[in-house]
């Protein structure tokens, strides 16, 4: 008698771990067509992004027009870009003494290691050309800086 009652808990016991084991399986086989990480794998995922902030660059932000523009203006000796939006741009600075608010903040540069540093910056400019600019083309706007606003080092 003792034994039948063993052998019926252990069939329980067997079947709810198979239960649970397909319940919980099929919940991670849901939550990995939600995440669609697969999608995240490829480089298409990334190009599709940049591709969409582009777009609302240039809805925001239309050639030629005088704009405020905000983001962060990374600094490196080989490749400095404006980030706006996960887009990189290039700032071109035509005016006298456009640049100096870059060699204050890094103290007056002298190697090329002394160049790296990000800013949060502010500037009233116009995008004048999209297209592949800076190092190796990574940048896709030409940005003209007509005045700088407001410069805060983060790094």
């Amino acid at each position: 008698m003792m034994s039948s009652i063993a052998i019926v808990v252990l069939l329980l016991v067997l079947l709810g771990y198979v239960y649970l084991t397909f319940f919980v399986g099929s919940m991670a086989i849901d939550l990995f067509k939600l995440l669609n990480i697969s999608s995240l794998l490829k480089v298409t995922w990334w190009q599709d992004n940049v591709s969409v902030a582009q777009d609302l660059i240039l809805e925001q932000f239309s050639l030629g027009e005088e704009r405020i523009f905000s983001g962060v203006y990374i600094s490196h000796w080989e490749i400095p870009r404006f980030r706006l939006m996960s887009v990189d741009c290039q700032l071109d600075i035509p005016f006298e003494g456009g640049w100096d608010w870059l060699t204050e903040a890094l103290e007056n540069p002298t190697t090329r290691d002394d160049c790296s540093g990000k800013f949060d910056l502010e500037f009233r400019g116009m995008i004048i050309e999209k297209g592949h600019f800076g190092h190796i083309g990574m940048c896709s706007y030409r940005i003209e800086v007509i005045e700088i606003l407001t410069v805060d080092r983060l790094i």
